[in-house]
């Protein structure tokens, strides 16, 4: 679960609630698929994709495609051009 003050923060950055919640898991989790993004994020899955692909359109992840596409779906966390993410975040 991650915290309400990381929570806070991405949203000042332009993430919505899901974004900030599957972005902070990322960054500790690290390379994971959509499905156990959805439970470790606490995000309902029917809204995970939805969540990924504005996290991608926004550059916060990079989607790796593999087959199948949905379902296995690595994804993993890179820098985001727009904002510098602040240190208390654990950012790595």
């Amino acid at each position: 679960m991650t915290d309400q003050k990381t929570i806070d923060l991405l949203q000042k950055l332009g993430l919505t609630f899901y974004g900030t919640k599957a972005y902070a898991t990322l960054t500790t989790t690290g390379t994971t698929t959509p499905s156990i993004l959805a439970t470790e994020a606490e995000i309902p899955r029917s809204r995970i994709y939805e969540v990924i692909q504005r996290l991608e359109e926004q550059k916060w992840v990079t989607v790796e495609k593999g087959r199948p596409q949905w379902g296995h779906t690595p994804l993993s966390t890179r820098s985001h051009e727009r904002a510098e993410v602040p240190a208390e975040l654990g950012h790595r």
